[in-house]
C-alpha cells in the first residue's frame, strides 16, 4: 500500500535566500523543533542522521540516504524502519520560484510498506500536521527573521 502527504507554503523571500537558509542544518534549531538534519553530506547516495522531535526530545532517529539534491530545486531521502519494505519514506523537499520574489516550498513524503493502515492515526496524519507547522515556522523565520515556538500553532 502506498500513501502521500503534501504540504505547501508560500515564502515572501528569492529562491536563492530560501534554499540557502533550508540548506543551513546548523541551524534550523532556530526554527525548527520537528525535524532536524544532524550529520551527513549533502550528495546523493550519503545517509544523513535525522531526528524526530515532540516536545523538544528526540522521539526517533533514522539514518536514511539521499536520493535527490538539485540547488534551488530539491531536497530529498528514503528510509525506513529498519527493514525495507515494513514501513518506508520517501521525504521531499521542493523550491519554486513564483515570480515577485516569492518561493513555494513543498514538503511531502510518499508512505509505502505493509504498516501504513496500522500507522496511519499514530503516525501518518499527525506528521501532516507537524508536516504544516513546520512550513509555517520556516516561512516565518525567513520572512522575520525570529522563529516562535511550535506550540503557537498547533490548533488541537
Amino acid at each position: 500500500m502506498k500513501y502521500r502527504i503534501e504540504t505547501k507554503i508560500i515564502i515572501n523571500a528569492s529562491l536563492e535566500n530560501v534554499w540557502n537558509i533550508f540548506m543551513n542544518f546548523q541551524e534550523h534549531d532556530q526554527w525548527n523543533d520537528f525535524i532536524r538534519i544532524q550529520s551527513g553530506e549533502k550528495k546523493i547516495g550519503d545517509k544523513i542522521k535525522v531526528d524526530f522531535l515532540s516536545n523538544g526530545k528526540v522521539k526517533m532517529t533514522m539514518k536514511p540516504t539521499v536520493v535527490d539534491i538539485q540547488e534551488n530545486e530539491a531536497f530529498e531521502w528514503i528510509g525506513n524502519l529498519g527493514i525495507k519494505g515494513i514501513f518506508d519514506g520517501h521525504h521531499q523537499f521542493r523550491f519554486k520560484d513564483i515570480g515577485y520574489n516569492q518561493t513555494e516550498f513543498i514538503q511531502a513524503e510518499d508512505f509505502s510498506g505493509l504498516l501504513i493502515r496500522l500507522l496511519m492515526k499514530s503516525v501518518i496524519e499527525p506528521t501532516n500536521i507537524q508536516f504544516k507547522e513546520f512550513n509555517e515556522n520556516f516561512k516565518l523565520f525567513i520572512e522575520t527573521k525570529k522563529c516562535l515556538p511550535m506550540e503557537i500553532y498547533r490548533m488541537d
